[in-house]
Order: structure tokens, then C-alpha cells, then sequence
């Protein structure tokens, strides 16, 4: 899920996230795409016991791998 671009127009992506996130099976991932480290999402997801792996991709580009245990 790449989330950049409705980032760079202003845009709120938590809904959308949340949404994919919730439809996930044992044993999916989610590969989300965005401008920033999203740390409050990350905290809130931990939280929720999804599993979490976080990249630097590149200026800009930051690569978040949500999975279910």
C-alpha cells in the first residue's frame, strides 16, 4: 500500500491503513509505502500484537512491513 502520494497532497491515510490492516489472515503482510517513519502508527499497531519491520528505503521513502502472527 503506497501512501505517498496522497501524503504529498495533504492527504490522511490512517483510515485506509487501518482498514487493509483489519483484513489481513494469519500469516499476510502488508507492505506500506510512505514519505515518513509513521511511529505513532507503528506504537499503535505493537500494541495491537502485529508484528512490524521498518526500512529507509530512500529520501522520502520509508518501507513498513505489518504482519500477523
Amino acid at each position: 500500500l503506497d501512501v505517498r502520494a496522497l501524503l504529498e497532497d495533504g492527504g490522511e491515510p490512517y483510515g485506509i491503513i487501518m482498514e487493509c490492516v483489519h483484513h489481513l489472515a494469519g500469516g499476510e503482510r502488508l507492505i506500506l509505502h510512505a514519505l515518513m517513519q509513521p511511529r505513532p502508527l507503528m506504537g499503535q499497531l505493537s500494541r495491537m500484537g502485529y508484528g512490524l519491520e521498518v526500512s529507509h528505503v530512500g529520501p522520502d521513502h520509508w518501507q513498513l512491513e505489518i504482519s500477523v502472527p
